[in-house]
């Protein structure tokens, strides 16, 4: 039986009815990562009482990065989705429990601030930080968070491997995967079900395989 990627069936229908992640391979990869991104929220429980403090608290998803047309198609990407979700009560109870999403960019490190649930780090070819590296700007996005448990994704190479962030996309097969770092995960004060890390790519696997 082939494993089935992360989906959920009624955002699938609202969002981009053409697209299903358990059958077909990449058409946009801004499309992919953004819904995955949305899709996660389903999955991760945070542990802190203070995090989400009422029933509409919103949950506040982050992009970092400069203003270009990467972050620009996934901002606009996410805003879209985060107003239909928002619009539509009976896939925000699904997806969400009833929290409103709330969509921001932080274009440099000064801007980063919490509460930010999700913060996304597009491949950092261009990054605020001009004279840094992927890992160097984490570290110190961590430091300004200040043990805020928000969930670090991105694209860079060695992003959950090497630097310690939480999910990191990669690219295997003509296929958008995301490999998910538990030790860092463990740490983050972020309980994620099993049904996610069951579908992550695992490459020591592929390697016994």
């Amino acid at each position: 039986m082939k494993k089935c990627r992360i989906c959920i069936a009624v955002i699938m229908v609202a969002l981009f009815a053409a697209i299903a992640f358990c059958e077909s391979k990449i058409e946009d990869p801004y499309k992919i990562k953004s819904t995955y991104i949305i899709s996660f929220i389903k999955y991760l429980e945070w542990e802190r009482k203070d995090v989400l403090p009422d029933d509409r608290s919103p949950i506040i998803i982050g992009i970092y990065s400069k203003k270009n047309e990467d972050s620009d198609q996934y901002l606009f990407l996410f805003k879209q989705y985060a107003a239909l979700i928002n619009e539509n009560a009976a896939i925000q109870k699904k997806l969400t429990k009833n929290h409103p999403l709330e969509i921001k960019r932080f274009v440099s490190l000064e801007e980063v601030t919490a509460p930010c649930h999700i913060l996304f780090l597009p491949s950092l070819k261009t990054p605020p930080e001009q004279d840094k590296t992927t890992g160097d700007v984490l570290n110190e996005l961590k430091k300004k968070l200040d043990g805020y448990p928000t969930l670090l994704v991105g694209d860079a190479e060695g992003f959950a491997e090497t630097m310690g962030g939480h999910i990191h996309f990669v690219l295997v097969k003509g296929r958008i995967e995301f490999i998910v770092n538990l030790e860092a995960l463990k740490q983050s004060g972020i309980q994620v079900r099993y049904s996610l890390i069951e579908n992550a790519y695992n490459p020591n696997k592929e390697k016994k395989e």
